[in-house]
């Protein structure tokens, strides 16, 4: 799978930054663009291994790698 560097990136109100697992590129939703990544237990361990989305103002706040 494709890793993905965020940046400047938001979860559930809370900063995120640092290297994830791509699960889905770029989208736009009702709340603005996000990135779908595989948490690798950074975001808590409730989600540890499932699929999160990052809410990112644009495609600067990120980026593949």
């Amino acid at each position: 799978m494709t890793q993905v560097r965020i940046v400047s990136g938001e979860y559930h109100s809370k900063p995120v930054s640092g290297v994830f697992e791509l699960s889905k590129p770029l989208a736009t939703g009702k709340r603005g663009s996000f990135i779908t990544i595989v948490n690798d237990g950074t975001l808590g361990d409730l989600v540890a291994g499932k699929a999160c989305r990052i809410l990112v103002k644009s495609a600067a706040d990120f980026q593949y790698l």
